[in-house]
C-alpha cells in the first residue's frame, strides 16, 4: 500500500558533531535498490537496501534499513520486514522518514491484528503528514479505524461515508444461484458507485429530503 519515493542521502552533521559516512559501495547498492524498487522487484530491492545499510553508518544506515523494511512489506514478507525495521532507529531519522517509520510499524501492527497499536502510531493530524506519505497514512488509518468499528471516523472530516447492508433471503433457484455467484454484491457495488458519481457531479446542494423509505417501495 506505500508509495515509493527516491532515496535521498543527507550527508552532514548530526547533533552538531556526528557525521554520516557513506562508502562508495553503499552508493552503488542504493542506486541498484532504487532501480529495482521502481521496477516493482520489491524483494530484490529490499536486499539491496540491506546491503547498503551494511556499508554505511549513522542516519544513512537507519534510513537504508527503513527502506529495506518498506520493500519487504511491499513484497509481502512478514518475517523479514519486522527484522529490517528493528534495525532502524526512529530517533535518527528526519522529516518524512519519521512518518515512513511510523507507517511501517503501524502496518506490521495492523497485519498482526493490533489495530489499537497501529492507531497509536497514526495519531498525528493529517495536515502534518508530508504529501509523499499522506495517501498511505490516510488509507492505513481508515483501515484500522474500520477494524475497530469506527467507520465514520475512517471516512474523514471532509467526506461522507455511505454504508449499505443488505439482508436477503433468496427465493427460488435463480436467486440462490445469483447470490452464490456474487451477482447481488456486484449489483449493489455498481449502484453505490453510480450514486457516488451522481452526487459528486452535482457540485452543490440544491435542496434536501428528509423521510423514510418503506420496505418494498
Amino acid at each position: 500500500m506505500l508509495r515509493l519515493i527516491s532515496l535521498l542521502l543527507v550527508i552532514g552533521l548530526l547533533a552538531g558533531c556526528a557525521s554520516v559516512s557513506v562508502a562508495p559501495e553503499a552508493s552503488v547498492a542504493q542506486d541498484s535498490a532504487a532501480r529495482l524498487a521502481a521496477e516493482g522487484k520489491h524483494r530484490e530491492a529490499a536486499r539491496a537496501y540491506a546491503d547498503s545499510a551494511a556499508a554505511t553508518r549513522g542516519a544513512a544506515r537507519d534510513r537504508a534499513w527503513l527502506y529495506s523494511a518498506e520493500q519487504y512489506l511491499l513484497a509481502g514478507d512478514a518475517t523479514a520486514a519486522p527484522q529490517a525495521l528493528a534495525q532502524s532507529s526512529r530517533r535518527k531519522l528526519e522529516g518524512g522518514d519519521v512518518v515512513r517509520h511510523a507507517l511501517g510499524n503501524a502496518t506490521l501492527k495492523a497485519r498482526a491484528g493490533n489495530a489499537a497499536g497501529a492507531l497509536a502510531l497514526l495519531g498525528q493530524p493529517r495536515e502534518s503528514v508530508p504529501a509523499a506519505q499522506r495517501s498511505s497514512w490516510h488509507a492505513l488509518r481508515a483501515e484500522t479505524l474500520e477494524a475497530t468499528g469506527r467507520p465514520f471516523e475512517a471516512a474523514g472530516a471532509h467526506r461522507t461515508r455511505v454504508t449499505l447492508r443488505l439482508d436477503l433471503e433468496p427465493e427460488g433457484v435463480l436467486e440462490t444461484m445469483g447470490g452464490a455467484l456474487g451477482m447481488v454484491r456486484s449489483r449493489a457495488r455498481g449502484d453505490l458507485r453510480r450514486f457516488k458519481e451522481y452526487i459528486e457531479s452535482r457540485g452543490t446542494a440544491d435542496g434536501a429530503w428528509r423521510g423514510d423509505v418503506d420496505a418494498g417501495r
